[in-house]
């Protein structure tokens, strides 16, 4: 679900960040913590009248004990891969004693930092971050801790639970040129997402390993346009050297290359191999059995929330990085076969 409606509300970020002081400065001067100069106690007072901050009691929970409540940010719910990670998140928080608020902001940068302020105004007890927007100077900022999922952190000192994504692509372009194929076409997102950009450098890595052909124009990075796959996959098959495989870096993208695909006349696998990443639920199916990337999100969101959860039940001081990155595996389906000889037109 979106949480956007607090979009107006002033929150202990927006006092600390006009008082110029930290969200747990705030939250002492809120409960008239001793160790406060006078001076500093002011600044956050004027910030507090001329915001006309009002915390409510919830807020004032923050410093004195925790709300049993994480927020989890993902960039899109409706994506199969987010849901199915959230799905498991939700479960294991609940049978641990949590309650999840999920902020969804549909890739769009802005909502991104609204909605940390909400969480924070919910007055959750850590985040879970399951989002691809570039690095945000706000999360840096926050008091509670944040475990990224699915992505490296940009500070040495952050939390997060990745995988190896360069390395899955590599295993991907390895396994069709085990089947014979030279000609591989890419379909990814744009490179502002660092997820996206280690996998495609791990499509260029593959290439020079294994000395394949690096054309530009079998680069498509231009996201989940169902229209301009279309088009890449029809320009990319109508050349003489045409490409015997597709590999992309979600299953949706795959998914739509093999619709284009079989539009156009061609068979999977007999013709051409497509390989996706992510291996969501659906891939599995006997009518799609395609041969995927997993990248064990179950086990990242389970470890993603045991990793939130104990940073918030233990002291600040005490808690030293949590950085894990997951090992990628091939699902080998249906959808990969060795080259056939076909005919050029």
């Amino acid at each position: 679900m979106e949480v956007m409606h607090l979009k107006n509300r002033v929150t202990v970020i927006d006092v600390a960040q006009k008082a110029g002081v930290s969200q747990t400065t705030v939250s002492r001067v809120l409960n008239n913590h001793p160790q406060i100069r006078e001076e500093t106690r002011k600044k956050v007072l004027l910030a507090i009248k001329e915001l006309e901050f009002s915390p409510n009691q919830v807020a004032r929970s923050m410093v004195v004990k925790r709300t049993k409540t994480i927020g989890l940010s993902v960039g899109d719910i409706s994506n199969p891969f987010y849901a199915e990670a959230a799905k498991v998140i939700i479960a294991k928080a609940g049978e641990l004693g949590y309650d999840v608020i999920i902020t969804d902001t549909n890739y769009r940068y802005n909502d991104f930092e609204k909605t940390l302020k909400t969480l924070v105004e919910k007055c959750v007890d850590g985040i879970i971050i399951a989002n691809i927007h570039p690095k945000n100077s706000l999360v840096n900022e926050l008091d509670i801790p944040v475990v990224y999922f699915n992505r490296k952190a940009e500070k040495e000192d952050n939390h997060y639970i990745s995988v190896d994504n360069k390395k899955g692509v590599f295993l991907a372009v390895q396994h069709l040129v085990q089947l014979g194929h030279k000609d591989i076409a890419f379909l990814t997102y744009p490179p502002l997402f660092p997820s996206f950009l280690e996998r495609f450098h791990g499509y260029k890595s593959a290439l020079e390993t294994f000395a394949l052909r690096s054309d530009p124009t079998l680069i498509y990075d231009r996201g989940l346009s169902h229209e301009q796959i279309n088009q890449f996959v029809s320009d990319s098959l109508s050349r003489y050297d045409r490409p015997t495989g597709f590999i992309t870096t979600t299953d949706q993208q795959a998914m739509l290359v093999m619709d284009a695909v079989s539009r156009l006349g061609f068979r999977i696998p007999q013709d051409i191999s497509v390989i996706g990443f992510g291996d969501i639920e659906i891939s599995s199916h006997p009518y799609i059995g395609l041969t995927s990337v997993s990248i064990q999100k179950k086990e990242m969101a389970s470890s993603a929330l045991k990793a939130l959860i104990s940073l918030i039940e233990m002291e600040k001081e005490e808690r030293s990085p949590i950085q894990v990155i997951m090992e990628p595996e091939l699902v080998i389906r249906n959808t990969t076969n060795v080259i056939q000889n076909m005919q050029r037109s």
